[in-house]
């Protein structure tokens, strides 16, 4: 059977974002989509998640992008893409 979790919309929080994005567009030169008003989802190869241990509060979060599965509540249908992602 094939996992629910097909990949990882991962967020990186910023103080200077318009910066960042620039970075791994130029970069990096990563692929990426605007998903409206400059707000750029950049395309990641395959990737690996490890938890570390920490006593200090950090922000990080991972959001599972699903395949697509009958009864998904959060309405990642066929495009294998986070509901809040622009189709383009």
């Amino acid at each position: 059977m094939k996992p629910l979790i097909s990949g990882v919309h991962a967020l990186i929080y910023s103080q200077d974002a318009a910066a960042d994005r620039a970075f791994f567009r130029d970069v990096l030169g990563l692929d990426s989509v605007d998903s409206g008003g400059g707000w750029l989802i950049f395309a990641l190869p395959p990737s690996e998640l490890a938890i570390h241990p920490t006593d200090e509060r950090g922000r990080s979060r991972a959001l599972p992008t699903m395949r697509e599965h009958r009864g998904d509540r959060h309405g990642a249908g066929t495009t294998g893409r986070p509901p809040h992602q622009a189709v383009q």
